[in-house]
């Protein structure tokens, strides 16, 4: 079963750059904006997707800038977008993205892979890394420590 599901915080305002207001003032440090991490969503269940872009979309620090529901489609968006992480499926049609993996790595060098699984860590969760995942993630996590891992430094 799939234990995605929105947690944490409540959304805090952002001005019209998507920096986060606190009390009037930016947050962070003063009179410095902080750059969105770009995310490439990419797995064949809508309702994963879903999820993942609803808790993005209430961080004022990530954007999404694409979904994909196949492997293929991924390298593309990849190659178009750059972005800074690509949350990448493990089962996926028309390419798996284990297939997909080195040809994202090719197409944004730059981008952090974060491979998703329903499939248990151990196997594919060395064949996911040797293959270029800076991290493999189980379906079981919550999306608050999806978030965190997006926002993990590399």
């Amino acid at each position: 079963m799939l234990a995605l599901r929105p947690e944490g915080p409540g959304v805090e305002s952002a001005n019209a750059e998507g920096n986060t207001i606190l009390g009037g003032s930016l947050a962070g440090q003063a009179d410095t904006l902080s750059k969105s991490l770009r995310v490439l969503l990419c797995d064949d269940m809508h309702q994963v997707r879903l999820l993942l872009r609803t808790e993005m979309t209430l961080e004022s620090d990530l954007e999404v800038v694409g979904e994909a529901t196949n492997g293929a489609e991924a390298i593309e968006l990849a190659r178009e977008s750059q972005p800074d992480v690509v949350i990448l499926d493990l089962t996926m049609p028309v390419m798996d993205g284990l297939e997909a993996l080195p040809r994202i790595r090719e197409a944004a060098p730059a981008a952090r892979v974060i491979m998703l699984s329903a499939h248990g860590a151990s196997e594919m969760e060395a064949r996911a890394v040797a293959a270029g995942a800076s991290l493999y993630i189980e379906k079981t996590a919550t999306i608050r420590e999806i978030v965190q891992a997006v926002r993990a430094p590399r």
